[in-house]
């Protein structure tokens, strides 16, 4: 899985009040990872380990906010959304969020999020 800095701001989708800073953050986290990691990310959030031949302005990722802080995001494969919490640095984001994909288990939709 292939994408550049730049796909990433343009094709995710901040919404629900998230601060750049977190979004920013986000966009270090997937433009650092292996593309083994991308595949994992892409899986968790959108049910499908691969991006469409579009790229990423075919799959519209939605990113809000979550609570509490430092906890781990969680994905609604249904509509494509990751929800991202507040985190102090860049490597518990990410040690957060490999340790989501790690345990989802198959099952990524959270019906309890609103």
């Amino acid at each position: 899985v292939e994408w550049t800095r730049e796909e990433l701001q343009q094709h995710l989708r901040p919404r629900g009040g998230l601060e750049a800073r977190d979004m920013e953050m986000l966009i270090d986290c997937l433009e650092r990872m292996p593309s083994e990691r991308r595949e994992d990310f892409l899986e968790f959030v959108t049910a499908c380990p691969r991006l469409p031949p579009a790229g990423l302005i075919a799959l519209e990722i939605t990113v809000a906010p979550a609570q509490p802080a430092g906890s781990l995001p969680r994905a609604r494969t249904c509509t494509k959304e990751l929800r991202l919490p507040k985190y102090e640095s860049l490597e518990q984001l990410e040690e957060r969020l490999c340790s989501a994909m790690d345990n989802a288990g198959g099952l990524y939709d959270d019906d309890r999020m609103g």
